[in-house]
């Protein structure tokens, strides 16, 4: 099949309609470079979305519903996009990436978008997407470390259904070392036995 993208075709993809109307994840870098090469610092943003918990939308629903999440949420991204003057990508699995300038951080367009993403209609109930963004501030930056900061973002607020939205900084990436290293050491910690067991009591519970 031969589809349009951002004035670019590809004949490649594989999946239901909307995800081959964005790119894959090498495409999306190649053209996110090119884009950001011929604007000036901090123009754009790149954004990475993910749903939270989807492993539980294919186990409760089956995966032809997933796959039909998947399609309303590339749809939803791909029509904001192309009315901002963004690109998007299907990543992999249930990841997916934009490419947007960043004066429409917070105008109204996204948050319809939001909306009508996390709401298919497919399944009975509204789901959550984790969002991670980049600002462009550094156009020297690999793309791919770009995405990998906003992945990061993204799962810093795994879990906390209180914001849906985050911007990557260093201190989140300090943080996420700082677990890499207490894993790394936990082996020989335990080894040496550097772990202490404390226990609480429960009693009562009715």
């Amino acid at each position: 099949m031969i589809f349009l993208h951002g004035g670019k075709m590809n004949d490649t993809k594989t999946g239901g309609k909307s995800l081959q109307r964005l790119y894959s994840r090498n495409e999306f870098f190649s053209r996110s470079r090119e884009l950001i090469d011929s604007h000036e610092p901090g123009y754009y943003i790149l954004s990475c979305s993910n749903i939270e918990n989807f492993k539980l939308i294919n186990d409760q629903y089956g995966t032809k519903v997933g796959d039909m999440v998947l399609e309303h949420i590339a749809e939803s991204i791909f029509n904001s996009m192309e009315r901002i003057g963004g690109i998007s990508a299907h990543i992999a699995g249930d990841d997916f990436a934009m490419l947007f300038p960043a004066e429409f951080a917070d105008a109204d367009e996204m948050a319809v978008s939001y909306d009508e993403a996390s709401s298919p209609g497919c399944i009975d109930k509204k789901i959550r997407l984790r969002v991670g963004r980049f600002l462009v501030s550094m156009p020297n930056v690999p793309v791919e470390s770009m995405y990998d900061h906003a992945k990061i973002a993204a799962n810093s607020i795994k879990g906390n259904y209180d914001k849906n939205i985050a911007y990557y900084n260093d201190l989140m990436r300090n943080e996420l070392v700082r677990k890499q290293q207490i894993v790394y050491e936990m082996e020989s910690a335990l080894s040496n036995g550097q772990f202490e067991p404390w226990f609480q009591p429960q009693y009562n519970h009715a």
